[in-house]
């Protein structure tokens, strides 16, 4: 499933920072972009469960 939610590369990049300081690890641009995007798809369900991603 396609995120609907799409993360500029601006907030890739933070949440690539965030997670490497909290987890303690690197990622990918990509990768960053894609966890990102995920969990904001989660966020959105948990808050409009009525409205799936």
């Amino acid at each position: 499933m396609e995120s609907k939610i799409r993360l500029t590369d601006k907030s890739a990049g933070t949440f690539g920072e965030l997670w490497e300081k909290e987890f303690g690890q690197k990622l990918t641009n990509e990768q960053a972009r894609e966890y990102g995007e995920s969990l904001l798809d989660v966020m959105q369900f948990v808050l409009d469960p009525e409205k799936p991603p």
